[in-house]
């Protein structure tokens, strides 16, 4: 569950009304291609932004030499040495290039997030434990549920057999990495299934597997597996047609309709009976919840922020999309900072166009912010210490 914040509110506040430029994440999403489609997502779902596109802008997909380029400009020449690096889509593993991008970045000592559905995963489990840092794999509910949300079938089945592969390849190897994490969004599509959900994990992965809330730096077992509930990201039209006069007004910037893959005005579900169990869950494993967003509020109450005032990504995030345009956001393709088929590292990072979003955003937040996940990330991310521990010394490893 997003946190409201990890820092008391002096710290807080110290960050976030006096940033400094800082790259910490590369998002990369170097292709749309995607083998499910999820009913929730905005790129491929029910409502996704890519259904309205020409077929070579969805098929289209990065040159990863000249991504390449890009990534040596931003570690090497303009002395920015500490980011992760996030991989995703899509499904980021139909990208006809990812090993040469996985082996590159584990050539420069970046750590990698990869996120997935699972499909593609276990043919390859070897090279994710031997190249990969962090491994998010989204599961939405026990089979039937989880397959009708994604419009696949067998997709759970391969998900699961996955991540029980890597954890055996782990064991052999005594890796404690990549760290797994199941992501569960919350949403119409499955809140009367969680309890059952989480049943149905317990007994396909070893209930003393799965911890909830699992920080990577405690990982102390390959079979350690967190869980993680994120509730539905989601707008609200008025709140969109607003965020569109303002970027137009104060930017000089037309917003595309990006936006519209995430309207929810009317959510007609009851978080009661879901919010009492995962209270009950947290507090049978010891997790801390009195800094978790309220779902009720989260979900009944648009205009609560949970005293977030500013999103940090303009000074610590960037996307680079398929097609070589530059964001700050990883969810609208709006005020594009540049593409990286033509500009360097520094041109876009600190460029007139970057700047001026930064210091629109240093005392405003959009309207259509007040519920994407990184208006909610915490302010000390990513809380990673690197190197992480690589080796498992538990006594119950398989010897290799």
């Amino acid at each position: 569950m997003f946190k409201i914040s990890t820092l008391n509110q002096e710290e807080y506040l110290n960050i976030v009304t006096t940033p400094t430029p800082n790259l910490k994440l590369l998002q990369i999403m170097p292709s749309l291609l995607c083998d499910a489609r999820c009913k929730h997502c905005h790129i491929w779902g029910n409502q996704g932004w890519a259904l309205q596109e020409s077929k070579n802008n969805v098929t289209e997909q990065l040159d990863v030499e000249i991504l390449k380029q890009f990534i040596d400009d931003a570690l090497w020449q303009h002395n920015t040495k500490n980011f992760w690096v996030l991989i995703t889509g899509g499904e980021a593993l139909l990208y006809k290039h990812i090993f040469t991008l996985i082996d590159f970045l584990n050539q420069r000592q970046l750590p990698i997030i990869l996120l997935s559905n699972g499909s593609q995963l276990k043919k390859i489990s070897e090279y994710i434990v031997e190249s990969v840092s962090s491994l998010t794999i989204s599961l939405d509910g026990p089979e039937f549920v989880h397959d009708s949300i994604r419009n696949k079938k067998n997709l759970f089945k391969d998900a699961c057999e996955s991540i029980l592969r890597i954890i055996k390849v782990k064991e052999q190897k005594k890796s404690l990495l990549p760290g797994i994490t199941i992501n569960c969004t919350i949403s119409p599509f499955n809140i009367e299934h969680i309890k059952e959900f989480i049943k149905t994990l317990e007994s396909l992965l070893g209930v003393q597997n799965i911890k909830i809330k699992l920080d990577i730096n405690s990982i102390s077992s390959s079979k350690d597996i967190a869980i993680n509930f994120e509730p539905l990201l989601h707008t609200k039209t008025d709140s969109g047609i607003k965020y569109e006069q303002l970027m137009k007004r104060y930017l000089n910037s037309d917003a595309s309709s990006t936006w519209r893959s995430f309207i929810a005005d009317n959510i007609d579900m009851d978080v009661k009976p879901i919010k009492k169990y995962l209270l009950d869950l947290w507090e049978q494993h010891g997790v801390d919840h009195s800094k978790f967003v309220d779902l009720e509020e989260y979900f009944f109450n648009y205009n609560n922020v949970f005293n977030r005032i500013r999103c940090q990504n303009p000074w610590s995030t960037i996307m680079i999309r398929q097609n070589g345009d530059v964001h700050f956001c990883p969810d609208l393709k709006d005020f594009c900072l540049g593409n990286i088929y033509q500009s360097e590292f520094k041109e876009i990072w600190n460029g007139e166009k970057a700047i001026n979003f930064r210091n629109y955003l240093s005392n405003n937040l959009f309207p259509i912010c007040n519920r994407c996940c990184s208006l909610f990330i915490d302010y000390n991310w990513p809380p990673i210490k690197w190197p992480l521990p690589k080796k498992d010394s538990s006594k119950n490893v398989v010897k290799s």
